[in-house]
């Protein structure tokens, strides 16, 4: 599934005319990413409308430049894959057997010779590899007094756990939300949107009639990402909301500060320096 904070990444032939939106990915080594993606094209000035069936291309390239490439086409409202309880089924796309960060690239063309490429970070891990959930909106900021606190104690959780980082910022803010992880010295790891969908115009059916049509294609739900890699314990957050969402894909909540649990089995640390001496083990 795609990570997703997706990623805008808007480039493309000819004046810029594709928006290309693409999460983070993460996979299960020897498997296959499932990607999920969105193609808008820019009609007038600022507004941008879905493409519908186009062909795009997909491939983890870099250290493995023999695997297989696969295609997919987008829907009438622009997306790629179809929606589940789950969160989506996207385009398979296949991943080396070893560990590590890889580069999907992106890419599409049109009959009339205009081009879009984008590329985006794979994290492929172990289905066992143990992993900690980290609410990247209650870290500090980098001007924070406190966000050295978070960053020694991300630090040591890395030790131990590769850290994958949440957020509900817009899927065409990954870039912001990015940069706060590289400012702040926080460990590396994918930047994926949770706990959202989005609202979007489209004609749709066989009439064609405009309506409203709600989507979370490019949205982590934390039951498939808990599904993907057991070794998903812990999840760090300082809101009652964030806690819920993790205990209720069977994620232990470790909770910074004194958000108000009451009826949730939750880990209690008093702020960032605690986490920082303690770590996130009950």
């Amino acid at each position: 599934m795609t990570g997703v904070l997706a990623c805008v990444c808007a480039l493309a032939g000819c004046g810029g005319r594709y928006v290309v939106t693409v999460g983070d990915q993460v996979a299960r080594a020897g498997g296959s990413a499932n990607v999920a993606i969105r193609l808008q094209r820019y009609e007038f000035a600022w507004i941008r409308k879905s493409v519908e069936g186009a062909p795009i291309r997909l491939q983890v390239v870099d250290q493995v430049p023999d695997l297989m490439e696969c295609g997919c086409y987008t829907d009438e409202i622009g997306f790629t894959g179809l929606a589940t309880e789950q969160g989506f089924a996207g385009t398979a796309v296949p991943v080396p057997e070893a560990e590590g960060k890889y580069v999907l690239r992106i890419s599409l063309q049109d009959n009339r010779g205009d081009e879009a490429r984008v590329e985006t970070p794979v994290y492929v891990w172990r289905p066992d590899t143990r992993l900690t959930a980290v609410d990247l909106d209650a870290l500090p900021d980098a001007e924070d007094v406190a966000a050295a606190d978070a960053a020694a104690a991300l630090e040591r959780i890395a030790e131990t756990s590769r850290v994958v980082y949440l957020t509900r910022r817009h899927v065409g803010d990954k870039d912001a939300a990015r940069a706060k992880v590289t400012a702040c010295a926080y460990p590396d790891g994918p930047v994926l949107t949770w706990r959202r969908s989005y609202l979007h115009f489209a004609r749709v059916g066989p009439l064609r009639l405009p309506q409203f049509v709600r989507e979370s294609r490019l949205v982590m739900h934390m039951t498939y990402l808990k599904a993907l890699f057991g070794g998903l314990e812990a999840g760090l957050c300082t809101t009652a909301s964030a806690a819920r969402e993790f205990a209720g894909a069977g994620i232990r909540p470790v909770v910074v500060g004194t958000a108000d649990t009451e009826g949730l089995s939750v880990t209690r640390r008093a702020d960032w320096a605690d986490v920082a001496r303690r770590g996130a083990k009950p």
